[in-house]
């Protein structure tokens, strides 16, 4: 049988190993694209090419990643690099004048 000063000392060891077994979780899985640049909300004086950078990365891996602006597609990077399970983008757009203007990936 165990002593009450084990038991004190055991308890909390069993609690702190639970604890700290339930903080790893399972990493998130599916595909995920972000950009990074422009960021939102970013306005330029003038008319200019805007250079559009992201990442992404997926459970089985990334082949494609599709660019829209303002909901109609505008292009795509096919085979883009990936190193580590994350991909990365870039793509120059010109709008078409000034205006707001919603890029999604």
């Amino acid at each position: 049988m165990l002593s009450e000063k084990s038991l004190r000392f055991l308890l909390p060891m069993i609690l702190l190993a639970l604890l700290l077994t339930s903080c790893g979780g399972a990493a998130p899985s599916g595909t995920y694209i972000w950009i990074d640049v422009p960021i939102d909300g970013l306005s330029f004086p003038d008319v200019q090419p805007i250079m559009v950078k992201g990442h992404a990365t997926g459970d089985s891996g990334v082949s494609r990643i599709e660019l829209f602006v303002d909901g109609d597609p505008w292009t795509a990077v096919d085979d883009p690099p990936v190193k580590d399970r994350l991909a990365w983008f870039e793509a120059e757009w010109l709008p078409p004048g000034m205006g707001t203007f919603s890029i999604h990936a």
